[in-house]
């Protein structure tokens, strides 16, 4: 069964003999892959839609591991057991409410996110509830960037500005030949937009965006 990028990346922060859950588990591809990569030595399949955990159990049938396919909402019925929570493909406000709702359950766990939209809305929640990231990075696949965050929850406050929400704490400092593509990318659309609408509510966020980007990208060239 073919695998994205998407999702072998999304695995790649997954440790060898975790015990993983899969917050939205969709078809189980994920799950299939960490078993396949990481070895993980126990899975909760979680969905709040019983077609989802349906199909996931017909794609896991033949696998030979301890599986729980669990009907509910989010983090509400979590396994203790878990170590690390996998929230991937959904809206970033869907996820910050999953994770406001059961903030507790997130401490001593690793968590590893793939938001689709309003990622700096969504850091901004983590970062003010002290969770962290370990480490970040942004893939292209299908015409699409995704950012992957893998975090943890500290008890020290981290200051945090503009350009930690926009591009993540270590997403910005990355070498990646995908974030300069995606800045170059960025950039162009938000001075189109800016040139646009000459009065825009917007304006200030747009000129904060494009300062950012072409920080980023001088990065880039200076180290050429």
């Amino acid at each position: 069964m073919p695998v994205s990028k998407r999702i072998k990346e999304i695995c790649e922060y997954i440790n060898n003999n975790s015990r993983v859950a899969d917050i939205g588990c969709d078809h189980g591809y994920l799950i299939l892959e960490a078993i396949a990569s990481k070895k993980i030595l126990y899975a909760q399949l979680i969905d709040n839609k019983i077609a989802p955990l349906e199909k996931a159990k017909t794609n896991l049938k033949n696998i030979k591991l301890n599986m729980d396919y669990t009907l509910s909402d989010g983090l509400d019925d979590l396994n203790p057991i878990i170590d690390t929570v996998v929230i991937a493909g959904m809206g970033g406000i869907l996820i910050k409410e999953i994770l406001q709702k059961n903030l507790v359950k997130l401490e001593n766990r690793n968590l590893i996110i793939q938001a689709n939209n309003n990622l700096e809305r969504l850091r901004e929640f983590l970062y003010n509830n002290l969770i962290y990231p370990v480490s970040e990075k942004i893939i292209f696949e299908k015409s699409y960037f995704y950012q992957i965050m893998y975090l943890k929850k500290e008890k020290t406050i981290k200051k945090y500005n503009f350009e930690d929400l926009y591009l993540g704490m270590k997403l910005k400092n990355s070498n990646s030949v995908i974030l300069k593509k995606y800045c170059s990318m960025e950039l162009k659309k938000y001075e189109k937009i800016k040139e646009d609408v000459s009065e825009n509510k917007d304006i200030e966020l747009i000129e904060k965006k494009i300062n950012v980007l072409k920080k980023t990208l001088r990065r880039f060239i200076n180290k050429t």
